[in-house]
């Protein structure tokens, strides 16, 4: 099957059944072998503008055709829409195919080479998420971190600690949704693959390691969000403090102790003997 998707048509091919079609076309009638000729050598050019005709032209012939000519045309609306990675109308065309014969070989290799494809597309996009989430979820580890209360990073400058940690809140929840979506969309696929009876691959069940994903997106958009929002009740409380200290430090006030001083000294310069005998007792 790979062999009839990758085949490319001779460009004198191509031009031979152009002009054979143009020719029919000037007299005012094309014959359905002369259009689906002319569109299966379009669908086998390497240009996606040649193929995009091809499909055209053969969408008017699978409304003009019998049950027998559509299996040809819906089989080649197939590899078309393949080469052109429209995955999704691609196997639209082929499951048709197969309703109206259950059991035709081509149409089932074509339809597993479609699956194929669909799969690498959405599983190479949700590893692209789960790494997108591991390098989120290390940053927000990293600036929770330093925006702590208890950590000496970025000193006593608690209000910039807490824009700080509320950042790490932000970049949780972002890992939260980026493993969320991932977890979610696999678990569609395969659910849809089950429950589909005319899927020839092989169908599997959700396992543990979408709970665990499930599980994780929601322990990191609490947690995310629970960072957020005391990050501005924190700072408010360090900008009432920070005021209380700065009150505090400009009252003024003379320490007793200092008077006291003065006094003992003004009396250790009497004279010794100004002092009776009863001052010793």
């Amino acid at each position: 099957m790979e062999a009839v998707v990758g085949e490319v048509v001779a460009p004198e091919d191509l031009e031979k059944f152009e002009k054979k079609y143009k020719a029919e076309l000037s007299k005012g009638s094309v014959s359905k072998d002369t259009q689906f000729e002319y569109a299966w050598c379009l669908i086998r050019s390497k240009h996606p503008e040649d193929i995009k005709k091809g499909i055209v032209l053969l969408d008017e012939l699978v409304h003009k055709g019998t049950k027998d000519d559509q299996r040809d045309y819906l089989f080649y609306l197939g590899v078309a829409n393949y080469k052109l990675k429209e995955y999704e109308r691609a196997l639209k065309y082929i499951k048709t195919l197969l309703r109206n014969e259950p059991g035709n070989s081509q149409a089932e290799e074509l339809e597993k080479l479609i699956d194929k494809a669909m799969k690498k597309g959405y599983i190479q996009a949700c590893r692209a998420l789960m790494i997108t989430s591991i390098v989120l979820g290390t940053f927000g580890l990293a600036a929770t971190l330093v925006g702590m209360q208890c950590s000496k990073i970025g000193g006593e400058n608690y209000i910039m600690k807490g824009r700080i940690a509320g950042a790490g809140g932000v970049f949780f929840i972002l890992q939260g949704l980026c493993t969320m979506i991932a977890a979610s969309w696999y678990a569609f696929n395969i659910t849809r693959e089950f429950f589909d009876p005319l899927y020839p691959g092989i169908k599997y069940e959700i396992g543990e390691g979408l709970y665990i994903g499930w599980s994780s997106a929601t322990m990191a958009l609490c947690g995310g969000s629970c960072l957020l929002c005391s990050c501005g009740i924190r700072s408010s409380g360090e900008e009432k403090r920070k005021s209380h200290l700065q009150n505090f430090r400009s009252y003024s006030y003379q320490p007793q102790s200092r008077h006291m001083v003065q006094t003992v000294s003004a009396t250790s310069n009497v004279p010794s003997s100004q002092y009776g005998l009863n001052a010793y007792v």
